[in-house]
């Protein structure tokens, strides 16, 4: 059976655990405010990547079976964009760091609105 819960580790790899050791740490990682690989806000826009530490490719179908534990997301000051749909997500903290800069360059370049027509960076859409 395929691992749900990760545990992050201080080198920022990860490993399986149970669902409680998931849980205590996730509730460390927010409470401590550590579980960000970066969190910032350009022109208006939050851009927030984090540890999820859930297995997001729940049938192993993306990435190559890789596990999908990171998130990108953007959040828009203004409720009617359709940015705060905008995430994606990553398998490693390295990605993650990597596509945190990609979206945040993409806003300082005036894209943060269309996010929906750029090749590769669709809405809801996975590192490739």
């Amino acid at each position: 059976m395929r691992p749900y819960h990760y545990f992050l580790n201080e080198d920022k790899s990860f490993t399986p655990c149970t669902l409680m050791e998931w849980a205590t740490q996730l509730e460390y990682l927010s409470r401590t405010r550590t579980k960000h690989v970066a969190d910032e806000i350009i022109k208006g826009y939050r851009v927030s990547t984090v540890w999820l530490g859930l297995d997001h490719n729940h049938l192993g179908f993306m990435e190559g079976g890789r596990p999908l534990l990171f998130e990108t997301m953007v959040f828009a000051e203004n409720d009617d964009s359709m940015t705060d749909q905008f995430m994606r997500r990553y398998s490693s903290w390295e990605e993650a760091e990597w596509g945190h800069q990609i979206v945040c360059n993409l806003i300082l370049q005036g894209f943060a609105d269309e996010t929906k027509d750029m090749p590769g960076l669709s809405n809801n859409s996975n590192v490739g």
